[in-house]
């Protein structure tokens, strides 16, 4: 859970509501906390939500940093 505060905090309320709200939901917990993410990466428990914490830093990075054009 400490991985996912920052890109948390950064987004706008209304989704950290959402977000919040999802995860409150015990059902939703189970599924998403203990899930194998993929059988040859991230393949534990809990996998599933150390891809998605991973994927929502980098699209945060992406989103946050200035494209750098290849081109001259």
């Amino acid at each position: 859970m400490r991985g996912l505060r920052a890109p948390l905090l950064k987004i706008e309320p209304e989704l950290q509501l959402i977000f919040t709200l999802c995860l409150s939901d015990a059902q939703v917990q189970r599924a998403f906390f203990w899930r194998v993410a993929a059988a040859d990466h991230h393949g534990y428990p809990g996998g599933l939500f150390n891809q998605s914490v991973r994927a929502a830093e980098l699209a945060y990075t992406q989103r946050v940093l200035p494209s750098r054009s290849t081109t001259r």
